[in-house]
């Protein structure tokens, strides 16, 4: 099982499965999360952030 399924995954035998991300997604996350910190009074609940996306599974010959 791959984790960010490079193109090298579909040659290999078995071909792999892998995980694809989403970069940009990510980013955007980090960024709110952060922005979210930056904005909250020091009195406030901690920012509960969900960083990661949810990930796409490509299924190849291992899955």
């Amino acid at each position: 099982m791959g984790a960010d399924n490079l193109p090298i995954a579909t040659f290999l035998r078995p071909a792999l499965s892998s995980l694809a991300l989403n970069p940009l997604e990510i980013a955007d996350r980090v960024c709110t999360a952060i922005r979210s910190m930056l904005e909250r009074s020091a009195h406030t609940e901690p920012v509960v952030a969900g960083v990661l996306a949810t990930p796409l599974l490509i299924r190849r010959e291992t899955s």
